[in-house]
């Protein structure tokens, strides 16, 4: 017999808290994309929310740099260590070169589902340095990074 989730030990208000009080700028997640190339499980920060569109802006952390992408965007990769990170197992990177997005909706009810879906925060110093190379990123549209404050 498989054990329930951690979160399936609590009731919905307290599923539902958890995750209002964790679904903010900073916040880490990991979940499974279809968009990536293999599609499989990452883990992500958002960089910011826009609640008049219900949307999150986000960025990956991917475990070492694509070789394949141009020289611009790797310069945009952004070290973490992976001792400062319990859920990290290796010193990883922050892909400032893209801002990606989702519903607000879609991750509330993902993290609803499966609490364990949040990983934990980055320290403050390293969101600021993110957000800084988000705003600097000449490979993002101003558009975007309007919608995210970060212009």
């Amino acid at each position: 017999m498989i054990p329930p989730k951690l979160g399936e030990r609590f009731s919905s208000g307290d599923r539902k808290k958890f995750c209002d009080r964790h679904i903010k700028v900073g916040a880490v997640f990991r979940r499974f994309f279809k968009r990536t190339s293999p599609p499989k499980p990452k883990f992500f920060i958002i960089a910011d929310i826009n609640p008049t569109q219900d949307t999150i802006g986000f960025v990956y952390i991917n475990s070492e740099i694509n070789q394949r992408m141009p020289p611009m965007k790797q310069d945009l990769q952004y070290e973490i260590r992976g001792v400062d990170y319990e859920f990290l197992a290796r010193d990883s990177f922050v892909d400032c070169s893209e801002i990606l997005e989702d519903t607000l909706a879609s991750l509330k009810s993902q993290c609803y589902q499966d609490l364990e879906i949040y990983q934990g925060e980055l320290r403050p110093e390293h969101l600021q340095v993110m957000c800084y190379r988000l705003a600097a990123a000449k490979t993002i549209p101003n558009k975007i990074k309007r919608r995210y404050n970060l212009l």
